[in-house]
């Protein structure tokens, strides 16, 4: 009896070597990724914002009400907030705050920045030098009211502390909302008069001698400067409006804060906290090289 031929491989060799060239992108992928993130772990502002989006998310998540079954659901009672996510909730708040504490020497050097070169508009300016007081106020009065709960320094009132320094941060946001609003309205008269020059460069005489090859290239130069400055327009609204929905996301927790009783719940404080902190974490995303 002759013997049976052996079996022939089910998956041919190029599709092996299309999988592990699929393997190999997507692994060359992740790593990429890895990298950024690593990038992104190292700059203290950068972690700032990824620890607010997982802070913010724990605090919605261990907001959710617990579920009280009906008599005739079939589906048990649900479990309220296990009490490892409230540790950990708590653990990267610490952690947060910790990151804070230096963040004067940070003020202290920009309001040497600005100092050196203000803004040239006299409202940006002014709104400039008032932020900086604003965050100095904001920070130093939390690093007491934190020292003092931790028992570093002897602070028996950090309750008032703690509003106060938020109540330096509802101003901040406050002077931030008019630093955009500024901004917005210096960008609007900066494009009127742009779309005017170009009106007027329409209307002029286009009798010149195009076959020279000197003007072919400043013409092309020109082309060339004014992709860039589309370019670069582009990237500064898309950063204005980031802006924005942070600034408009952070108003009301700033305000929630620097109440005694509050004003909202903590489902609201981690909705809002979330979209504020996934805004911050997509732009450090973004901006880090």
């Amino acid at each position: 009896m002759d013997a049976l031929p052996p079996p022939s491989s089910s998956v041919p060799i190029a599709d092996i070597k299309k999988l592990r060239s699929q393997l190999s992108l997507r692994l060359s992928k992740f790593n990429t990724h890895i990298t950024h993130l690593n990038r992104l772990l190292v700059s203290t502002p950068h972690l700032d914002a990824l620890l607010s989006l997982i802070t913010y998310t724990l605090t919605f998540v261990t907001s959710l009400p617990r579920f009280s079954p009906s008599p005739i659901s079939p589906f048990p009672k649900r479990p309220g907030p296990k009490p490892r996510l409230v540790a950990l909730l708590t653990l990267l708040s610490d952690l947060r705050i910790t990151l804070r504490l230096p963040a004067l020497l940070s003020i202290y050097t920009l309001t040497l920045s600005t100092l050196s070169s203000p803004p040239r508009d006299p409202y940006l300016r002014l709104i400039a030098y008032s932020q900086l007081l604003a965050s100095t106020i904001f920070q130093t009065l939390e690093n007491v009211a934190y020292l003092g709960d931790k028992g570093v320094l002897r602070s028996p009132k950090t309750q008032k502390w703690w509003l106060w320094s938020c109540r330096a941060w509802a101003l901040s946001v406050m002077l931030e909302g008019g630093r955009l609003g500024r901004e917005w309205a210096l960008e609007g008269q900066e494009r009127k008069g742009s779309e005017q020059r170009e009106r007027g460069g329409s209307k002029q005489s286009t009798e010149t001698k195009e076959g020279q090859s000197g003007e072919g290239r400043e013409k092309e130069r020109d082309e060339d400067g004014e992709k860039e400055s589309k370019v670069r327009q582009a990237r500064r609204a898309r950063r204005w409006w980031a802006e924005v929905v942070s600034n408009v996301a952070y108003a009301p927790l700033t305000l929630h804060w620097s109440l005694e009783r509050g004003l909202l719940g903590e489902g609201w404080v981690g909705a809002l906290g979330m979209v504020a902190g996934f805004v911050g974490v997509r732009e450090a995303w973004r901006g880090v090289e």
